[in-house]
């Protein structure tokens, strides 16, 4: 988004400011009295609530957990202090970078702290390099040259129909609101580039994810590479210090507004005023109320009038994808030089990736989609050994070298339940319109009503698209 865009954007927000501001200025608020009260302290929420503060509205942002961020967390607990959840700030991530300099935090290219990767297909170690020719590569023609974490991506650059950022919103896309196996069928894809971007598939099964989001994506993404070549700030970015400055610094700016450890059970909308429930007891007034937490959160708090349609229908059948992660060290040296191969591992096996950090001996083991709640029924200290035992069978130069450090899933995190949504086929064109909806002086923010955006940037602009609205209405 350009900064002309930025700049429209607060006019729109000021004039709005202007008219509603006038009626609030001689109202006195009592104790646990706001004019919106924002369910979530994360992204979408925090930027929902720094717009309407500048607005001149008085908020209050309710966390149900001791953390904010939600998905953003910078993990404390290892020097590398590894990104456990968003990362990358791309050339058009316009309010995400608005904020960031509103801060003062300091943005550097992202670069790359991992090194490269090497392939374990059918229990073999391949080179990137050796990949197109292989006997263990069984795909076909043109796909022979595209290594397997690449495989989807070059399916959707090559063969997307879709030409705007929107267009997946539209009702002729969806004929496309099909699964992601059947659209690449229908393409012609062969079955071991299917096996292959099924075996690293983040949600649950090629056949029961729609592969509308996945073409919406890959069109941003593309866009976003697009204008990296010709944007001053060069491409994906990140925070220094880690991406929960972000987080923090949004929290300083709202001084005293955000409040921790109230877990929201309940949201009346049937009085004069919406009265928001918590678990510890307390109840917050407000004139709007704007929950940004996920669906499997958002299902487990009483709302009344209760959701009706399609929109009930979205928020109680909605699955949530997952990722974990488990941390390892090693004491192997430059194994990588003993085994000939590139040190980072991609795999078909039981464990997605392995991430060797660059001048570091830590290895981060990336575990998704059905491979991950897989390994989450496992006990915790029986989850790294799992991984260790993959690792050494994949690479016997480790075996004996590698100890656990720690271990971190998004579906064990109460209030969040996985690590993004997942739309079945013929979902989307049903649920997407009836999500954005507001409900009575319920709104809804939150990376999974993304409309135009991805990742971060996603998420503050469906914060922002509920300020104003609200600030509009």
């Amino acid at each position: 988004m350009s900064t002309s865009h930025l700049y429209h954007r607060r006019r729109v927000i000021a004039g709005l400011a202007a008219s509603f501001g006038a009626a609030l200025v001689p109202r006195l608020y009592a104790a646990n009295r706001s004019d919106v009260v924002i369910i979530g302290a994360g992204l979408s929420g925090l930027y929902a609530a720094l717009l309407l503060t500048d607005a001149g509205l008085r908020v209050t942002v309710l966390e149900g957990s001791s953390r904010a961020g939600g998905r953003v967390h910078t993990s404390g607990d290892m020097p590398e202090a590894p990104e456990l959840g968003a990362t990358e700030i791309g050339p058009l991530y316009a309010r995400v970078r608005d904020v960031a300099r509103r801060l003062k935090l300091t943005l550097e290219p992202r670069g790359d702290p991992v090194a490269p990767f090497a392939l374990a297909v059918r229990g073999q170690l391949i080179s990137i390099e050796d990949w197109p020719v292989s006997e263990f590569n069984r795909t076909v023609g043109d796909e022979r040259t595209v290594p397997p974490p690449a495989l989807l991506q070059s399916f959707v650059t090559r063969r997307n129909p879709l030409a705007r950022p929107d267009d997946w919103l539209e009702p002729d896309a969806r004929a496309l609101d099909v699964s992601v196996r059947d659209w690449l069928r229908s393409i012609g894809a062969s079955d071991e580039a299917l096996r292959l971007i099924n075996e690293g598939l983040l949600t649950a099964d090629a056949g029961a994810t729609s592969i509308l989001p996945s073409l919406q994506d890959g069109l941003r993404m593309d866009i976003s590479r697009r204008m990296a070549g010709s944007q001053a700030s060069g491409g994906v970015d990140r925070v220094v210090g880690g991406t929960s400055k972000l987080i923090t610094g949004m929290i300083d700016l709202l001084d005293d507004h955000v409040l921790m450890n109230r877990r929201v059970t309940a949201v009346d909308l049937t009085s004069a005023r919406a009265v928001t429930r918590c678990a510890d007891g307390s109840t917050y007034e407000s004139d709007f109320v704007i929950a940004t937490a996920p669906f499997p959160s958002l299902r487990r708090i009483a709302i009344e009038p209760a959701l009706r349609g399609a929109q009930a229908e979205a928020v109680t059948r909605m699955r949530w994808a997952n990722t974990s992660q488990v941390f390892l060290r090693h004491d192997a040296g430059e194994y990588w030089e003993q085994d000939g191969f590139a040190a980072s591992l991609w795999s078909d096996g039981p464990v997605n990736l392995y991430r060797q950090r660059i001048d570091s001996d830590l290895i981060t083991a990336v575990i998704v989609g059905r491979k991950s709640d897989a390994l989450d029924r496992l006990a915790p200290e029986e989850r790294a050994n799992f991984v260790i035992r993959d690792l050494e069978q994949q690479r016997p130069v480790l075996r004996g070298k590698l100890r656990p450090v720690m271990n971190h899933s998004w579906r064990q995190q109460e209030l969040i339940g996985g690590c993004r949504h997942d739309f079945a086929p013929g979902t989307v064109s049903r649920f997407v319109p009836a999500m954005f909806e507001s409900h009575e002086r319920l709104f809804f923010a939150g990376e999974h009503l993304r409309r135009l955006e991805i990742g971060m940037e996603a998420a503050m602009e469906s914060g922002e698209h509920a300020a104003l609205e609200i600030l509009a209405t």
